[in-house]
């Protein structure tokens, strides 16, 4: 049995989902009892598309799997967001935080849902609220840089992928992110122009339609469960 658990884990490493979801129907028809690995068989099931699978599956596996890193209630609400059904998603991202609000995950992946409805205030609570978990601090910071560069905010944006930097100098897209919105930054200052009398003043500020933020579908880079 434990040759076929380094197999599951292979293929989930190889991104081979197919591969995963027929070994875990294998392991669970021996180890029906087995919760964990049915929760990895519902993600399977979702990625590969058999949503409806997935949720029968997710509904039926106990509740002390949501005191756990990934819970079932937090992967319902991937699936319903996955589904475009933003209600049920945000029913199930509220009960997977209410279940267990020290996991940074929940607020995480409940901070991007409400980012793809627009819902940026509630997003950035999320968001703010990963930061007073025990992990995943550095990736909080991201998120919240993230939400600071959608609503042009890029100096917020690049206090908060410093922050994560500081933390953890390893924490993934923050570099990048960080030198992406410096750039931004450093286009938005103000240019010196000469003016009669050979003196120089400052350019106008750029107006608050000058920089539009960016669009949902461009937000990209989320920090999620590792």
């Amino acid at each position: 049995m434990d040759e076929m658990k380094q197999k599951i884990i292979a293929a989930r490493r190889k991104g081979n989902n197919a591969e995963e979801m027929e070994l875990l129907r294998l392991y669970l028809h021996e180890n029906p009892d087995d919760s964990v690995r049915s929760l990895h068989l519902a993600e399977a099931l979702r990625t590969l598309g058999r949503s409806e699978e997935a949720g029968r599956l997710l509904l039926s596996l106990p509740d002390r799997l949501n005191a756990g890193r990934y819970p079932p209630a937090l992967a319902l609400g991937v699936l319903y967001q996955q589904k475009c059904m933003p209600d049920e998603a945000e029913r199930w991202f509220r009960k997977a935080a209410e279940l267990n609000p020290g996991t940074g995950g929940t607020w995480a992946l409940m901070g991007i849902f409400y980012m793809s409805v627009g819902q940026l205030d509630m997003a950035h609570a999320a968001f703010e609220s990963g930061l007073q978990t025990k992990e995943g601090v550095d990736e909080a910071h991201v998120n919240l840089g993230n939400y600071y560069r959608a609503v042009a905010d890029y100096s917020s944006a690049c206090d908060h992928y410093r922050e994560a930097l500081r933390i953890n100098p390893e924490c993934p897209g923050a570099q990048h992110d960080l030198r992406g919105v410096s750039v931004k930054l450093f286009n938005r200052m103000p240019p010196s122009r000469p003016v009669r009398g050979g003196r120089t003043r400052l350019g106008e500020r750029d107006s608050p339609n000058s920089f539009a933020p960016l669009g949902l579908a461009q937000i990209g880079g989320y920090a999620t469960p590792r």
